[in-house]
This record gives C-alpha cells, structure tokens and sequence, in this order.
C-alpha cells in the first residue's frame, strides 16, 4: 500500500460513478472542461505508532470543475457516497473527514483514508558464545 495506490483507486471509482467525465491525477496545462475531476494528495502523514506499526494518512482534494453551485453540491452530496469505501487488493478502507468548499466555479471535496504499514523487521546478527573464566 502506498499513496499514489490511494489516489489511483479514488480516481477508479469516481471514474465509475461519472463515466462521461474527465478524471486526472496531476494538473495538465490545458483548462478543466466543465464537469472535470481533478484528484491531488494535498497532505501525507507517517508516524510511529507501536513497534513496527506505522499509521499513514492520506488526505485527498478532488476538485470539481462546473459553473452551477446546486450541480457542484449534487456532485458533493454523489461523492460522499461514492468514496466512503474504496477496495484495494481486497482490502476496504473508509474515509474519515469528509468536507466540501465551492469557491470560484470549483468544487473542492476532501476527505481522510488512514490505514497501517508494518515495517520488515531488521534481523541483527546474534552473539556467539561467551567464555567465562574464574
């Protein structure tokens, strides 16, 4: 698991659910169409939580390009249903802090997927035999 698998298999579903829209994971210099997806990690955590556990955190903007504000919130009120739960590699995973802004024609719908990581463990050489004397 990693973040752009997080990021790719969001586009997936909102590709699923808007199969006439557009949906991209980096910004391209031409300008979004009207009822476009652009999907960006906007903020990464990694922390330690037990031993070789480790939590990560992915928060996402999905940003919504359309000049109607009822159509952008219709979109916001269809993606909080799309999202809730993605599967990747048969795993469901669910979001956590979902919230919209509609600002300048752009819908901005972020939300949280979390999940852990275990990191291999080092094997480090063993001591040999101690001698003692005395």
């Amino acid at each position: 698991m990693d973040y752009i698998s997080i990021r790719d298999h969001v586009m997936k579903a909102i590709q699923a659910g808007y199969p006439s829209a557009g949906v991209y994971g980096e910004e391209i210099d031409q300008v979004f169409k009207s009822g476009d997806f652009l999907v960006k990690l906007v903020e990464g955590e990694h922390s330690r939580e037990l031993g070789r556990r480790y939590k990560r955190t992915n928060r996402l903007d999905i940003s919504y390009y359309h000049a109607n504000n009822a159509k952008a919130l219709k979109v916001a009120e269809s993606l909080t249903e799309i999202l809730e739960y993605i599967t990747i590699n048969k795993i469901l995973y669910r979001s956590t802090g979902m919230k919209h802004v509609f600002n300048a024609n752009v819908l901005h719908f972020y939300l949280n997927y979390n999940y852990f990581v275990m990191k291999n463990e080092v094997s480090e050489p063993t001591m040999n035999t101690l001698k003692m004397e005395g």
